[in-house]
C-alpha cells in the first residue's frame, strides 16, 4: 500500500516537472504590445501544481524591467499571492481571482512568469522576454531592410501604414523591406502566442527617393528652350517640386512624370548644375551648359570708345568672371544683367567688321558683328614766337587727339608744304627760321593712320616783321 502511494507521488511529480519543463521549451519568442483578446480568454498553458489555477496570458509578452503589464487566467484567489518573472518576485499593484497587475521586477529574465496563490495553488504561462521592442532604422526609402528586435510572438503579418510587407522571422528578430506604396505611420507587426493575438506598433518615415538624372537633352542650349530630363524618382506628378539651373528655378514646366520632366531654361541661368528636387530631396548634379544669347546691339557701327548695349539672354545676373569681346579684344562693362550688358568699343578692336561675343561661365553666345570705324582726330597748333623777326627761329608745335594718333604732320604756309614731322605721342614739331617778311598762313595736316582718321588745324596768322637796321650818322645826309 505504502508502495502503491509512493509511485503515484513518483508519477504526480514527474508528470508535473515535465509539463514544467514543456511548457519552457515551447513557449515561442515573446515582445508584444497589446493584446487584442478579451481578458481570461481560455488557452495557454494549463494549471500546473495544486488546485486548478491557470495562467493564460498577458497583456504584453515582452518589455524592459518597469513594464506594466496585466497577468489574465484563473483561479487566482481574492486574497493576493506571489506573481514571479522567470523566479524574481514581482511586485503586485493589484489583484483579482482572474486578472493580476504587476511590472517587470529588477534582476528579471526571460522565462515564464509564475503565480501563486495565497492558498498555495500555482501555475506558469508562456515565456516572458525581458528586452525592450525596437526597429532600425526608423526611416528608409522603399526597398529599405527593417529588422524589428524582440518579437516575442510568432509574427503572421507586418504591414507599413496598412501597407502589407513580406518578411521572415529567427527567433525573437522579424525581418521585412519597405513595400511599394508606402506611406509614413505605423509600422505594425502582428502575430499569435499561445492561441492569443498580439502586436507590436512602431512609428516608421517612409522617405522620399533621391531622385535621379541620366540625362537632360538639348545641351548646351539658351535660356526659353524646353530641356527634357531623363532619370527616375521624380514622381507621377510636380507638385512643389522643382528644376534649378545654376540655382536658379525654372517657371515654365512641361510634362512631368516618374521617369521624365520638362523644364524651360529661366532667363537668368547660366551654365552650372541642373538638379531636380522632389519632396525636399535633391537629385545629382548633372552638368548643364546654358549658351548665352545676342539678340541685338543699340550700336553696331563706330569707332573705338564707342558705347553700345547688348541686348540678349542668358547673361546672368551679374558679371563675375564672364566677357565681352569685340574682335577678340576684351571690352569693358558698365552695366550687367541676365538680359543687357552696357559695354564700349576696347582700344583693341581691329578696325573693320568685328565680331561681338559674350561669354559667361566658359560658354560663348552667338557671334553678332559690329563695324569698328577709324576714329576721328583733332589737330592743335601754336607757336611760340609771334610776331617774330625775320631770321628769328620760329617752333611750331601740333598735338593731335588722340595721343595714340601715329604718322606724320605735314606744316603748310597757305597751300605750301613747309615741313614735315614724325608725331611721337601725338606731338609734331617745326623748327623754321626762313620765313619772309610778311603775315602767313600757318596750318598742321595730320595724315591720318590705320586707326585714326586726319584733320587740320585751326590757321595761326604768322607775323614775321623786318629786322630794326640802326643807320649810321654819316649816312643820315
Amino acid at each position: 500500500m505504502q508502495r502503491q502511494k509512493s509511485s503515484a507521488l513518483i508519477l504526480t511529480t514527474s508528470i508535473w516537472l515535465f509539463h514544467g519543463v514543456l511548457s519552457m521549451l515551447f513557449a515561442p519568442p515573446a515582445f508584444a504590445q497589446e493584446t487584442s483578446e478579451a481578458a481570461g480568454q481560455a488557452g495557454g498553458v494549463q494549471p500546473l501544481g495544486g488546485g486548478s489555477l491557470t495562467v493564460t496570458n498577458y497583456s504584453k509578452c515582452a518589455g524592459a524591467v518597469g513594464t506594466y503589464i496585466y497577468v489574465y487566467g484563473s483561479q487566482f484567489g481574492s486574497t493576493q499571492g506571489t506573481v514571479k518573472f522567470n523566479g524574481t518576485t514581482a511586485p503586485v499593484q493589484s489583484w483579482t481571482d482572474t486578472q493580476i497587475y504587476t511590472s517587470v521586477p529588477s534582476g528579471a529574465t526571460t522565462g515564464a512568469i509564475q503565480v501563486t496563490a495565497s492558498g498555495g495553488g500555482f501555475g506558469w504561462g508562456p515565456s516572458f522576454l525581458v528586452a525592450t521592442p525596437s526597429i532600425s532604422p526608423t526611416s528608409g526609402i522603399v526597398g529599405t531592410a527593417v529588422a524589428a528586435s524582440n518579437t516575442c510572438f510568432t509574427a503572421n503579418s507586418v504591414k507599413f501604414n496598412g501597407t502589407t510587407a513580406t518578411y521572415s522571422q529567427n527567433g525573437y528578430t522579424v525581418n521585412t523591406t519597405v513595400p511599394s506604396g508606402a506611406t509614413t505611420g505605423q509600422l505594425v507587426i502582428s502575430g499569435t502566442l499561445m492561441g492569443y493575438n498580439y502586436s507590436n506598433s512602431f512609428t516608421f518615415t517612409v522617405n522620399t527617393p533621391a531622385p535621379s538624372i541620366t540625362s537632360a537633352s538639348p545641351n548646351p542650349t539658351t535660356v526659353g528652350t524646353s530641356v527634357t530630363i531623363g532619370g527616375s524618382n521624380f514622381g507621377s506628378t510636380r507638385g512643389t517640386s522643382t528644376v534649378t539651373f545654376n540655382g536658379v528655378a525654372a517657371t515654365s514646366y512641361g510634362t512631368w512624370g516618374p521617369t521624365s520632366v520638362q523644364a524651360t531654361v529661366p532667363t537668368a541661368a547660366t551654365t552650372g548644375p541642373l538638379v531636380v528636387t522632389v519632396g525636399g530631396v535633391a537629385s545629382n548634379n548633372w552638368t548643364f551648359t546654358v549658351s548665352p544669347r545676342i539678340t541685338s546691339l543699340s550700336v553696331t557701327t563706330g569707332p573705338r570708345g564707342t558705347a553700345f548695349t547688348i541686348t540678349g539672354s542668358g547673361f546672368g545676373s551679374t558679371k563675375g568672371s564672364s566677357t565681352v569681346t569685340v574682335g577678340g579684344a576684351t571690352a569693358t562693362t558698365t552695366s550687367w544683367g541676365a538680359s543687357s550688358i552696357a559695354t564700349s568699343v576696347p582700344n583693341g578692336a581691329p578696325i573693320g567688321s568685328d565680331s561681338v561675343i559674350v561669354t559667361v561661365n566658359g560658354a560663348a553666345s552667338n557671334s553678332s558683328t559690329f563695324t569698328v570705324t577709324k576714329s576721328n582726330t583733332s589737330t592743335a597748333l601754336v607757336s611760340d614766337l609771334n610776331p617774330s623777326v625775320y631770321g628769328s627761329q620760329v617752333n611750331f608745335t601740333a598735338t593731335v587727339t588722340p595721343v595714340t594718333a601715329t604718322g606724320t604732320i605735314t606744316f603748310k604756309d597757305g597751300s605750301t608744304t613747309i615741313g614735315t614731322g614724325t608725331l611721337n605721342g601725338g606731338v609734331g614739331t617745326l623748327q623754321i627760321s626762313w620765313l619772309s617778311v610778311a603775315t602767313h598762313t600757318i596750318t598742321a595736316v595730320y595724315g591720318g593712320d590705320s586707326s585714326n582718321n586726319g584733320s587740320t588745324s585751326a590757321a595761326v596768322s604768322q607775323v614775321v616783321n623786318a629786322p630794326n637796321v640802326s643807320v649810321p650818322a654819316y649816312c643820315q645826309h
